[in-house]
Parts: C-alpha cells; structure tokens; sequence
C-alpha cells in the first residue's frame, strides 16, 4: 500500500495461515517457504487456480471443496477474502501473518518496535506505535479472535530476494 501515493510504501499483512477442519480432520491450507523447506504444505489440497479479476484458490480432497477468492479495492489500500465451502460441514481458522512494514525493511526479533492489537466492536486493529506506520484493520463477518503471538524465523520473501535486499 502507498500511504502517500505513490511514495511511502508499507506490506502489512504478508499472508494468511488458513487451516480447515472438516469432519474432525484438519487441513493447512496455507503454504510458506522457511530457508529452503515449505511448511505447511498446503498446496497438496489446492486443486485449482484461476487468475480471475478476483484470484481464486479451490481446496479440496473429494469430501469437501474450499473457495478462496481475494478481492482487491481499485481506488482503497483494502482487500478482501471471500471463502466458501461446499460438502461437509467445518470450521476455518484464519491466523493473518501481519507484517506492518516499510516495504524496503523488515522486522526483527531483537527490535524494541513489537506490534499491538486492540479488540473493536467490527474486528481488529494492529499497530507498531513506535514506526508512526498506518494502522491494518482486521475485520470478519464471523469468528472470534484468539491472540496467539508467534515470531516465525527464516521466513523467505522471495520479491526481496529478487531485489537483493534483506529477505529473511
């Protein structure tokens, strides 16, 4: 996102951690790269991709079909995920990998800056009060938020590698 377009730019979320539990099992569907290894493995489930105007990921295994569907604002610094289930019945686990970064740096673990959230009436707010950054607003039709704050090391940024600049 541009804060100041077309200057200032910021990644805030980096991905999203999705897992799916359909009839007592549980399926990742998310897929990350750590220094050479990819975990979870979600791409197993993913049975098709469609670069539509909404890109569209479709999960499944015979019992059960998971569409993802990311819809990006043409004139907002928002997006939107659509997620649709068919067969089965299930419960989805969205954890959101939030970054909150000038998109040149990233964070580490020895840094004073942490990120912060506070619980809205319409989702969630996170913040670095530290950077000055914008804030990323977090918000679902359904769910409940469960904090559980991790710090993941070794995550690859391949588009930083492919610049040459600091990507783990």
């Amino acid at each position: 996102a541009a804060t100041n377009p077309p200057v200032s730019r910021v990644a805030t979320l980096s991905s999203l951690m999705e897992q799916l539990v359909v009839d007592g099992e549980t399926y990742e569907l998310a897929t990350n790269e750590f220094d050479g290894v990819f975990s979870p493995t979600g791409y197993l489930h993913l049975k098709e991709f469609r670069n539509d105007i909404a890109p569209t990921f479709i999960y499944g295994n015979g019992k059960f079909e998971l569409t993802k569907q990311i819809i990006l604002a043409e004139t907002d610094n928002a997006v939107g995920v659509r997620y649709t289930l068919r067969g089965g019945t299930g419960e989805l686990i969205v954890s959101p990998f939030v970054s909150l970064r000038d998109f040149h740096h990233l964070r580490w673990a020895d840094q004073s800056n942490k990120l912060t959230y506070d619980l809205t009436d319409s989702g969630l707010t996170v913040c670095d009060h530290s950077s000055g950054l914008d804030k990323l607003y977090l918000c679902a039709s359904a769910g409940k938020f469960h904090p559980d704050p991790n710090w993941w090391y070794k995550y690859l940024y391949r588009v930083d590698q492919a610049r040459q600049q600091d990507c783990y």
